[in-house]
């Protein structure tokens, strides 16, 4: 680089040294009147240039003899633009700026990843909560077996019945969380016919309301599988049979319902086994023989409804040691001695009938 910079001042000084001779010669010839056509040169003046400069021969004819000097300056244009040149590469990160768009643009590849990974397919799979995968419950038979038995097309209401509906979608049915029946309320609905033996695969049952109905038949033993029913209400039918003993089974039930059927037959002494039991109505049956002491061991019944059958004997003196009981309904029977002293206060005698006397403590 220094080399081309000297080269370049010497050819410039050269041009210049040049340049002032064509001048000066140029100005001799003037004088001389070598040039035609042009006038004598006016006088100079003063300040003009000494002789002793303009008699210089042999510089001068040298100078005006030089050829036209162009050329020299010809070789210098190339020399001129080599030093600039160096710093054009300069611009270089142009097309890395503009390459970076590209990869940038170039990368729709993740795209699809990102498409198909959020789509939740299958959570549209997930079944209805009473058709659990790998469960079949046999809840939705049992139902079925009660629409087919008690002449379901003539129910009043029976909506979703028989559908491919959730069971909780069927009219009185109430399902838990795992699609299991729970409740089953169908009471005043216009069923007549019996009851099916697979309601006792309601396994999870809590509450059965069938009363106001016109049930006919025996009830299924099968009902005493039902160890979780809380609630059996099936009064107000035509029901007839014994009262089976495996009832006693359901220690759960709080209420039980039998009253205003034609039930026969005694009453079980297993039902002294539902201790939980607040309201216990088995009036206005059929039933014969002699209350069971065991009923003195339903330490929780409230009122207690044994009136209008056809009982006979007396009225167990364990039947004082109810204290929760406030309600004795025992008319309307063939009873036979006096009303232990404890429940004086709380017998009652349907229309006056069968009144005993109060016993003396």
């Amino acid at each position: 680089m220094r080399t081309m910079t000297s080269q370049a001042g010497q050819i410039r000084r050269r041009q210049s040294q040049a340049a002032r001779s064509l001048a000066l010669a140029l100005a001799l010839l003037i004088a001389t009147g070598a040039l035609g056509g042009c006038g004598p040169l006016p006088e100079p003046d003063a300040t003009a240039t000494p002789p002793a400069e303009s008699t210089s021969p042999t510089p001068t004819v040298e100078a005006a003899a030089t050829p036209n000097p162009t050329p020299a300056p010809m070789a210098v244009p190339p020399l001129v633009p080599t030093p600039p040149a160096t710093p054009v590469p300069v611009p270089a990160p142009t097309p890395s700026a503009t390459a970076t768009p590209v990869e940038a643009t170039s990368t729709p590849a993740p795209l699809p990843t990102a498409i198909v990974a959020p789509n939740p397919t299958p959570v549209a799979l997930v079944p209805e909560a009473d058709e659990t995968v790998g469960v079949i419950w046999p809840d939705r038979d049992a139902l079925v077996a009660l629409y087919n038995a008690t002449n379901g097309a003539d129910w009043w209401y029976q909506k979703g019945w028989l559908s491919d509906a959730p069971l909780r979608d069927w009219h009185g049915v109430l399902t838990n969380p795992d699609g299991r029946v729970t409740r089953l309320n169908l009471g005043y609905s216009n069923l007549n016919g019996s009851l099916p033996q697979d309601l006792g695969d309601l396994a999870e049952l809590e509450s059965l309301n069938l009363r106001d109905n016109q049930l006919s038949g025996d009830l299924p033993p099968g009902l005493g599988r039902l160890v979780k029913l809380e609630h059996l209400m099936l009064g107000n039918n035509q029901l007839s049979g014994e009262i089976p003993p495996r009832l006693g089974n359901l220690v759960n039930l709080r209420t039980l319902f039998l009253y205003e059927n034609q039930l026969t037959g005694k009453i079980p002494p297993e039902l002294g086994n539902l201790v939980n039991v607040v309201t216990l109505y088995l009036g206005e049956n059929q039933l014969t023989g002699e209350i069971p002491p065991e009923l003195g061991n339903l330490a929780s019944v409230v009122s207690l409804y044994l009136g209008e059958n056809q009982l006979t004997g007396e009225i167990p003196p364990e039947l004082g040691n109810l204290r929760q009981l406030q309600d004795l309904s025992i008319g309307g029977n063939q009873l036979t001695g006096c009303v232990p002293y404890s429940l004086r206060d709380k017998v009652h005698y349907a229309y006056g009938i069968g009144v005993l006397p109060v016993c003396t403590e």
